[in-house]
């Protein structure tokens, strides 16, 4: 709100003072004098009212321009005011933005690791069935000569030339270490050697037998050759013990039945083909 201003009103009152002053200290004089100063008092309160005038009018434009900078200066503040507002909102909508961009490169970081983890799934399918394959074509090239070998061992074996069998067997196992009849040439390597009285050898033949092929066919005769050997090496504790295990894991067997009579007494002694 625009305040009066009180210096013109001083101004013109503090001549006017000292005019009244003057007048009364003098008015005793005579009229001639006040006539000769007339004209100047008259003149010097013209004077005092144009200095008031000119006082007045730039007091009122100095408060007209105090009201228009402080209205500038109002303008300014909304302005700034505005300007905040909408610097925090943008910061606000920078902060969403690079939340949601993070996101995203972490979607995107997953997607790209899982595309990855797939084409790898595939290259090891891939490469598995490769080596599949492989062992395919191998065993398929090979089978007629691992068939011939076998069977080459196994007429020397028949003729009685028990050496060359034993060769031939062990050249076998060596060539088709997991071929379709390695558990066959360990136990006819197992009666070459107990033919030939290397019992020691043949134990270890059956063993292997025994130990890697449960399966096998020869599988029981195989367990029967085992305490052959074993008895025949005086390991007479060890004999029983893998004839019992025959009985025990194939009672009806006609292998179980020998082991019966091997423990049974003097038909200990008698040889079993």
């Amino acid at each position: 709100m625009k305040q009066p201003s009180v210096f013109p009103m001083a101004v013109f009152c503090v001549p006017v003072c000292l005019l009244i002053l003057g007048l009364t200290g003098c008015a005793g004089k005579e009229t001639a004098a006040w006539q000769d100063d007339k004209t100047l008092v008259l003149q010097s309160l013209k004077n005092v009212s144009d200095t008031q005038r000119q006082l007045h009018e730039h007091s009122e434009l100095f408060d007209k321009r105090l009201f228009e900078l402080e209205k500038t200066v109002a303008q300014q503040l909304s302005a700034i005011d505005a300007m905040k507002a909408t610097l925090e909102a943008q910061s606000k909508q920078q902060e969403h933005v690079e939340k949601e961009a993070k996101q995203a490169a972490v979607v995107q970081k997953a997607i790209k690791r899982s595309a990855l983890v797939k084409k790898l799934d595939k290259i090891d399918s891939d490469i598995k069935q490769a080596v599949i394959t492989t062992k395919r074509i191998k065993k398929a090239a090979y089978q007629p000569a691992e068939k011939n070998d076998y069977t080459a061992a196994y007429l020397a074996l028949k003729s009685g030339r028990y050496d060359e069998a034993i060769v031939s067997f062990q050249t076998f196992l060596g060539a088709y270490p997991n071929g379709e009849y390695a558990d066959q040439a360990y136990y006819w390597l197992g009666e070459s050697l107990l033919a030939n009285s290397k019992f020691l050898a043949a134990s270890e033949s059956f063993q292997i037998l025994a130990k890697q092929y449960p399966k096998s066919s020869k599988y029981q005769i195989g367990l029967l050759k085992l305490g052959i050997t074993y008895e025949q090496l005086k390991r007479i504790g060890d004999a029983k013990a893998v004839w019992q295990r025959l009985i025990e894991e194939a009672p009806q067997s006609k292998s179980a039945k020998d082991a019966k009579l091997r423990l049974s007494g003097p038909q200990s002694k008698k040889t079993i083909n």
